[in-house]
């Protein structure tokens, strides 16, 4: 119904019957859909010249939407069908599709849609060339004005940090990825001239050197949290302990490392790198890395078992948990003491 609609709503007289069947199931099949079905189902009626109907499924779909000031407008609910390959994209623009169709003066919920599209680009790879190509459709549709409009990248963003421009007059353009390091002392306030109107993010990130039990928690998008869970409260050598790492994850990421920095008494129970549940290990002299493809919405915890094997007092250093498609959303938990007798 959805294909034949984009094209020819005057079906031949031999599949007449059918249409009227399968027509009639999409007027009165509202109860049990997902979020998606009221989407396509909204587009097929109206196109089918039923704007009353459509506009009765549409109401329903935006019922279930969430704004965020940060991501715009999705679907966080079991509702909003998800993929590994596609995550919800697809709903979202079939959503979008569906409000230009049948209420196209909406153009603010189909803005913070947009929004939410490009925020997950940000973190995720979408192996799905189809889900790409949704995207972009839900962006620029066929309006060939539109389409040159967004594209244009004349217009530049310069940076400065007090009355320092950083760029050297050599602007940032509108679209693509750009890192600028800057070793020299100036003090003053960080400024990003933007002249053109399509979206854009920066971060900032700054190094120094510190004591490691001085360096202190820290979170973008995500949340880590380390525990060490013990039988006994005193440790002693040939004690067995685990490491409780636990991330809290704003939204589905691609492409997570995490590195838990341990104490010179800590020796791994299994010594050998290799796939977990869900994850690839490394063991290192020093350090155990943790790499998740994907890590979705919620809380994930994954345990890792030690030996301790000397006398003395040591900090395990910081545990650190990145997306590094988007190193911006990251996390960092302090450094813990132990104190072995």
């Amino acid at each position: 119904l959805y294909i034949s609609s984009l094209y020819d709503n005057h079906p031949s007289s031999d599949v007449k019957d059918a249409r009227k069947y399968l027509m009639s199931y999409v007027k009165n099949k509202n109860l049990d859909l997902t979020i998606y079905g009221k989407a396509i189902f909204a587009v097929i009626l109206a196109k089918d010249g039923q704007k009353e109907k459509s506009r009765e499924y549409l109401k329903s779909l935006k019922e279930y939407a969430v704004v965020s000031p940060d991501k715009g407008m999705y679907f966080d609910t079991p509702r909003a069908m998800y993929s590994w390959c596609d995550y919800r994209v697809p709903t979202v623009t079939m959503a979008i599709e569906a409000i230009q169709l049948v209420e196209p003066e909406d153009k603010k919920s189909v803005e913070l849609m947009r929004k939410w599209l490009l925020s997950q680009k940000r973190v995720q790879k979408w192996d799905s060339e189809i889900t790409a190509v949704d995207a972009i459709h839900a962006f620029f549709g066929d309006n060939r004005t539109e389409i040159n409009k967004k594209l244009d990248i004349n217009n530049a963003t310069t940076i400065s940090l007090g009355d320092k421009v950083l760029n050297n007059g050599s602007p940032l353009e509108g679209l693509g990825y750009a890192r600028m390091v800057v070793t020299d002392s100036v003090n003053g306030k960080l400024q990003f001239d933007k002249k053109s109107e399509n979206t854009s993010w920066a971060s900032v990130c700054t190094q120094s050197m510190k004591r490691m039990a001085d360096i202190g928690d820290a979170s973008m998008g995500m949340t880590v949290k380390r525990e060490i869970l013990k039988d006994n409260e005193t440790l002693k050598v040939g004690d067995k302990v685990k490491v409780r790492i636990t991330i809290e994850a704003e939204q589905d990421y691609d492409f997570v490392q995490i590195i838990d920095k341990r104490a010179a008494c800590m020796e791994p129970v299994d010594v050998l790198s290799g796939y977990k549940w869900g994850y690839y290990r490394v063991v290192k002299d020093n350090v155990t890395q943790y790499f998740f493809s994907r890590l979705r919405k919620g809380t994930t915890t994954f345990e890792t078992e030690y030996y301790i094997d000397r006398v003395g007092q040591y900090e395990t250093g910081t545990c650190t948990a990145q997306c590094a498609y988007s190193p911006a959303f990251s996390a960092r938990t302090g450094s813990l003491t132990i104190n072995v007798e």
